[in-house]
């Protein structure tokens, strides 16, 4: 297990990074994390960092989570259209008939991943990836609301609402 140094200076944090708002993100989150008696403060027994082989942060196994991201968008977003219990790839997926889904290839695929981005702007989009990695892991609150900085909230078209 690799221990990072408390006392490292953020030049030598991430030295591969580009400097950008990505890196930038990461270090002001870590150091919130890390800060002693910070409002943010985790303690460190409850931190909790997973790092694929890749040194990434993102599961391959048993999917990516941007797959599973996608499946639930579209489950959640069913309610609103009652078309799809009748229709391929989508009745396939809302019966959890993955290899069915498959099944119909590439272009189901992309058909679903399309349905379950289609209402999302990308301040929305961004909102709510800050509304999920922001909040702590033992509220779902969060989840249920959209991010204040979504902009398509305040219409109700918002497909950050679950």
């Amino acid at each position: 297990m690799q221990r990072i140094d408390a006392e490292a200076t953020v030049e030598v944090m991430l030295p591969a990074w580009n400097d950008g708002a990505a890196k930038r993100l990461i270090l002001e989150f870590v150091a919130n994390v890390t800060e002693k008696g910070g409002p943010e403060f985790v303690p460190p027994m409850e931190r909790i960092a997973v790092f694929d082989n890749d040194g990434t942060l993102w599961a391959e196994q048993p999917i990516y989570f941007q797959a599973f991201f996608t499946l639930d968008r579209v489950k959640a977003l069913a309610p609103q259209h009652p078309e799809w219990n009748d229709k391929k790839p989508f009745a396939s997926l809302l019966k959890s008939d993955m290899k069915a889904v498959l099944a119909g290839g590439e272009r189901a695929i992309i058909e679903i991943l399309m349905a379950s981005l289609a209402a999302a702007s990308s301040s929305c989009a961004r909102g709510r990836s800050a509304s999920i990695a922001s909040r702590p892991s033992r509220s779902s609150a969060a989840a249920s609301r959209p991010s204040s900085r979504c902009t398509m909230a305040s219409q109700g078209s918002c497909a950050c609402l679950s």
